[in-house]
């Protein structure tokens, strides 16, 4: 049977481990013995520091650390080589804890989110990790995109809302791979010929985040886009449902049963697919449909 997700098709391969809203104030020691380890969820803990031996797991793709007390990675974090998708948002790292993590030398690392942390600064060496997609750093005190983001060939989207940000940097719309940007909730001094000249450049613009939640990250939504007015003539859309993890992060049940959706979702969907979704009652979420988007 094929599998339903990332995450059945990581368990088929190897071990898959979910440790969340346990507690934990140490990384459990049988977790580091596990040398084909693919994805580890440690969300939602209390966790404060990694130990050094944690760097040894050079199998793991998927690594959810979000909802911890993280002030600090360890400076061999790179020797996670096979790092596919890192989540590390609503801890406490700093820009210079990013920079020091050296997250520059995760060749395949292509989703990473960063959102609610204490970035004062958009850590340059982010701008080569070369595989990067998918950038969320939503919710910090970011005051400027760096030129350096030029450097980024292949990065899809960039979450950037919430922020400290007074204007978008020219480079962003150089970005020959960005499709989308979210940058509701920044200061910016000249907002409409900023957005204007994105909206020449990209397809998807979000231009109002939801109030920011505090709940977990295993679930990630779909992308909801509803066309402009003048679609026909620049093919752009705004988007009017923000995947999640950008602005916030959720927990939703599907079906009355819980259902871990990885960030791959986005990357290894059906470009030619929009996935809507109808509005759902607490404490359940609709199975959104596909759609086929207007040409």
């Amino acid at each position: 049977m094929k599998p339903s997700n990332r995450t059945e098709q990581l368990r088929q391969e190897g071990e898959v481990v979910t440790l969340s809203h346990l507690r934990f104030e140490q990384v459990p020691d049988e977790c580091l013995g596990l040398p084909n380890l693919l994805l580890l969820n440690l969300s939602n803990n209390l966790l404060t520091t990694l130990p050094p031996d944690f760097c040894n797991l050079s199998s793991l793709r998927i690594l959810d650390l979000s909802f911890n007390q993280l002030e600090s990675l360890p400076n061999e974090f790179w020797k996670l080589s096979s790092l596919e998708s890192l989540s590390l948002g609503s801890n406490s790292l700093t820009a210079d804890t990013i920079e020091a993590a050296h997250l520059d030398r995760l060749q395949t690392l292509s989703e990473l989110n960063l959102s609610r942390n204490k970035l004062d600064a958009f850590p340059k060496s982010l701008c080569d990790v070369p595989s990067l997609t998918f950038l969320a750093l939503t919710e910090n005190t970011i005051t400027e995109i760096p030129a350096e983001i030029e450097r980024m060939g292949k990065l899809r989207f960039l979450g950037i809302a919430n922020n400290e940000l007074s204007h978008i940097h020219p480079a962003v719309s150089r970005l020959t791979s960005l499709q989308g940007i979210s940058i509701a909730g920044n200061p910016l001094v000249d907002e409409k010929s900023e957005l204007v000249e994105l909206a020449h450049k990209l397809s998807v613009i979000e231009l109002a985040a939801p109030p920011p939640t505090r709940v977990s990250t295993e679930n990630l939504p779909p992308i909801v886009l509803a066309e402009t007015s003048d679609t026909k003539q620049r093919n752009s859309r705004i988007l009017t449902s923000l995947p999640e993890m950008i602005t916030r992060d959720r927990h939703s049940s599907i079906n009355g049963s819980s259902s871990a959706l990885s960030l791959h979702s986005i990357s290894e969907s059906d470009k030619s697919t929009v996935y809507t979704a109808s509005p759902s009652t607490p404490g359940q979420a609709d199975v959104p449909s596909p759609t086929k988007p207007h040409v």
